[in-house]
Parts: structure tokens; sequence; C-alpha cells
């Protein structure tokens, strides 16, 4: 897993539902066996700046709006 690294000046960043695997539709060859699959419906951020504290949070993602929200990192 590759983690985002890229921000607009404001250190904004936007993730595509696309890069959760969200609207993929899978494909099974004929006869082969088929498994059920779950997409999880949260996600965990992780950031990482040198000279501030990790910051972990879980967010529960919304498909039918947009949304944002704010992190506030701490320094050490």
């Amino acid at each position: 897993m590759n983690p985002f690294s890229k921000s607009d000046a404001n250190g904004n960043l936007q993730i595509q539902y696309s890069a959760f695997g969200i609207g993929e539709q899978f494909k099974y060859q004929p006869g082969a066996i088929q498994y059920q699959l779950t997409i999880a419906d949260s996600i965990q951020v992780i950031l990482v700046k040198q000279g501030y504290k990790d910051f972990i949070q879980n967010i529960k993602l919304d498909t039918t709006k947009a949304f944002e929200t704010t992190f506030q990192l701490q320094s050490n």
C-alpha cells in the first residue's frame, strides 16, 4: 500500500471513492469458486509528519454525499 502524500497549497487532500474499490464490479470466470466480498464502510486515516505526533482516526464513509473533515496535528 502506498500512502497518499500530495496535498494542495492549504494541505487539503482529496481521495476519490474509487481508491477504496467502491463501485467496482467483481467478475468470475465460468466454473470458478465465488467468494462473498465485504467492503468496509470506514477507513482509518494515519497522518505522519516529522516533528508532530502521529494522528490516527477512523472515518465512516458516506457515498451518498461528499464530506469534509479536518485533522489537527499536535507538535511533539
